[in-house]
């Protein structure tokens, strides 16, 4: 007997020899991994399980993510899971920064989720880029936009599983418990569900590191626009189509990361901190941190120290 695509645990038990041919799951998530980087680099990676997270597709997230990591330093990788409510997913792509690389664990998946961003504005893929598994012409030919996926090699998968069975049959093979072959996938078959990054997402990563580096300095919007030789005006578009917040608050939000950090690793002052974090007045900041934080920066300095003893 030969079984292509599935494992089943009863034919494992069968005493007369099976053979299994199988998608090589990991490699499958490491293509798409490739895919993406090869178009540039993307502010965030997403992998989307079906709703019970089979193993398969662990799998494939598991390769997906591994080899992000191998070629990226420090990126920013959220695993997640399809659910009967479609909120869930929104919230969880609106607080990725953007553009957003996603693979979905299969063509039913990424359907799913290319209708979940049309009808809540998330732009394909202008904002997000979505891919499938399995290449199913049905589904991916007729989704909007048209979605791209990993092809199997069925060719291969049929062909090792023929070989095999043309042994069994002609009693050349010895075999008597099941055997596996796993067959590597044949490529990404490219269509609108996925671009290259564009020249505007370029300048929006070149403005977003230059801030986490000088955050501290006192810089502004003007300075940060003109580190980059652009207007204030396209400056403040890109940040609006891309992370849906001001250059400002982006500066104001890696200041507080700092204070932060600072509360929690050192005894240091409140005017020192401030100071060192690029704010200029404590008071305001005492606000702000509340207003942002929900604790006032003495509270949240006991609270670190508090987990640090607790570990």
């Amino acid at each position: 007997l030969a079984v292509l695509g599935i494992r089943d645990e009863r034919l494992l038990r069968r005493r007369h020899a099976v053979v299994f041919t199988r998608h090589d799951n990991p490699a499958s998530g490491a293509l798409a991994a490739r895919k993406f980087l090869s178009l540039g680099q993307f502010a965030s990676y997403c992998y989307i399980h079906p709703r019970d997270t089979p193993q398969w597709s662990q799998h494939r997230a598991q390769g997906f993510a591994q080899e992000i990591k191998r070629r990226e330093k420090k990126p920013h990788i959220v695993l997640t899971a399809l659910t009967d409510d479609s909120r869930d997913l929104v919230n969880t792509l609106n607080k990725m920064p953007r553009p957003i690389a996603i693979l979905a664990a299969n063509d039913f998946c990424a359907l799913e989720v290319l209708q979940i961003c049309n009808a809540n504005r998330i732009r394909i893929p202008a904002e997000a880029s979505v891919m499938g598994v399995g290449d199913d012409e049905a589904i991916c030919e007729q989704s909007s936009p048209p979605l791209s996926s990993i092809r199997f090699n069925f060719a291969e998968e049929s062909y090792r599983a023929a070989l095999e069975l043309e042994r069994i049959i002609a009693g050349r093979s010895r075999q008597r418990t099941p055997r596996t072959f796993v067959c590597k996938p044949a490529c990404v078959t490219d269509r609108e569900s996925v671009a290259a990054i564009a020249p505007s997402v370029t300048l929006f990563r070149r403005a977003t590191e230059y801030i986490r580096n000088n955050a501290a300095n006192g810089i502004g919007v003007k300075d940060v626009a003109a580190a980059l030789g652009v207007s204030e005006s396209l400056l403040s578009l890109r940040f609006r189509e891309l992370a849906r917040k001001t250059v400002w608050e982006t500066i104001t939000d890696v200041r507080l990361e700092t204070v932060k950090h600072l509360l929690k690793t050192t005894t240091r002052p409140i005017g020192d901190i401030t100071r060192q974090a690029g704010f200029k007045d404590a008071n305001n900041l005492k606000r702000l941190f509340k207003t942002r934080v929900g604790l006032t920066m003495r509270d949240w300095r006991k609270s670190g120290r508090r987990s640090g003893q607790d570990g």
